[in-house]
């Protein structure tokens, strides 16, 4: 005779590796939801369920809810008590449900309900008058409060995506042969007929998905404007040099010291200023956060000759972004120095050398250029950078400073 164990959902979560959960990311960055890997949901729970998620850091923090999502479109939900440490809700809910009874450890409670926080069928509201205990939550986010708190942020979060994009619009006015010519089709075609005040969270993750807008918007912060003001201004000043041709012409109405944070963000997404801090460097970072091993390595001896080995940052290194960054900074260092060297405290040597350029580029005369991304229809001008003659191409060379 065949015998069976039953395994709570409970029991199930707690056999899942960190890694196993995903975060969700809004325009602004990412969110406090994780999302179970598709693999792991499945062994672990079969077909049952078509998703999963925890509203708390698996690394770092006890989670204060799960949720999952059946085939069938009803939800159930796993709650750890505030008043009762240790002890868990159960949860099971279906659309157009007004009340239903949770249970504690598998038992059902007398004194307990959830119900729809006034009459929202998207917010519960579980309540427990023997512990005298409430807790409501979004049935899909899990966030406690009321579904619109989430909208309101989200509408917040399009707000600096909303004045970042107005500078192509800007672009159109001072340089419109630029705007024809190096924007996008699709992207110029949406700009020209959807007002930017009518731009949804679905018109930017859409752009985003065919990747013709970034995932996050440039890092810039308010003590780097000084520099930016600099940067801009040292640009304007070779309007009357034999350089001008050089120079993106959207400076050409601009004031500098009128400039928000917000709008050197859009300055430096459509390349007219360059990045603080490029993809690379930001995604190394990251996983210096995520892999213990690669922030071990990489200040040890030849530690980042191994780094470049490591199937993930090979990985990031495929990125079209990291790619492009990757030929500009050897490039730049080939022009500046007419050899590749630096320090090894500088991701540019690591970038630079001569192993990572035959790695990604190729060599001899199978080199071939990497295009920018597609929101940048300019290149930053430094004048005091050694310039190559480019004949009013987009391919005048950058440089990137990267830091680890």
């Amino acid at each position: 005779m065949e015998v069976t164990y039953a395994i709570s959902k409970r029991e199930a979560l707690e056999n899942i590796p960190p890694e196993a959960w995903m975060q969700s990311r809004t325009p602004q960055g990412p969110i406090s939801l994780w999302s179970l890997h598709p693999r792991w949901l499945a062994a672990c729970f079969g077909s049952e369920f078509q998703r999963a998620h925890r509203d708390t850091d698996p690394l770092h923090d006890l989670a204060g809810c799960f949720g999952f999502v059946r085939q069938d479109g009803t939800y159930a939900f796993l709650l750890f008590s505030k008043r009762a440490p240790l002890q868990t809700y159960e949860v099971e809910w279906a659309p157009g449900t007004s009340r239903a009874c949770p249970c504690m450890n598998g038992q059902p409670l007398q004194n307990a309900e959830v119900i729809p926080l006034e009459g929202n069928p998207q917010v519960l509201l579980l309540r427990n008058a023997e512990l005298g205990e409430q807790i409501q939550f979004h049935i899909e986010t899990l966030e406690s409060g009321l579904a619109p708190a989430r909208a309101a942020r989200e509408i917040a979060a399009l707000e600096p995506w909303k004045r970042v994009l107005w500078w192509y619009l800007a672009v159109r006015q001072a340089d419109p042969d630029t705007y024809m010519k190096k924007l996008h089709q699709a992207f110029r075609q949406f700009l020209e007929s959807v007002p930017l005040n009518g731009m949804t969270l679905e018109h930017l993750q859409y752009f985003q998905a065919q990747r013709l807008l970034p995932e996050t918007l440039p890092e810039v912060r308010q003590e780097n404007m000084t520099q930016i003001m600099a940067d801009i201004r040292a640009q304007q000043a070779c309007f009357n040099s034999p350089h001008a041709r050089l120079v993106p012409r959207v400076f050409m109405a601009v004031d500098a010291a009128r400039l928000s944070v917000v709008d050197a963000q859009g300055l430096v997404m459509i390349g007219a200023l360059k990045e603080l801090q490029g993809f690379v460097q930001r995604e190394l970072l990251k996983l210096g956060q995520t892999h213990p091993e690669i922030k071990r390595l990489w200040n040890t001896p030849n530690g980042r000759a191994q780094i470049m080995q490591h199937p993930t940052v090979i990985a990031l290194m495929q990125h079209p972004e990291a790619q492009y960054e990757m030929q500009e900074s050897t490039e730049k260092a080939m022009r500046q120095q007419g050899a590749m060297t630096g320090t090894m405290g500088d991701v540019d040597s690591l970038l630079a050398n001569k192993r990572a350029m035959e790695m990604y580029y190729g060599t001899g005369g199978n080199r071939q250029r990497i295009p920018p991304p597609p929101w940048k229809i300019y290149q930053a001008f430094d004048p005091n950078e050694p310039q190559q003659s480019q004949q009013g191409s987009f391919d005048i060379l950058g440089s990137l400073g990267l830091r680890f």
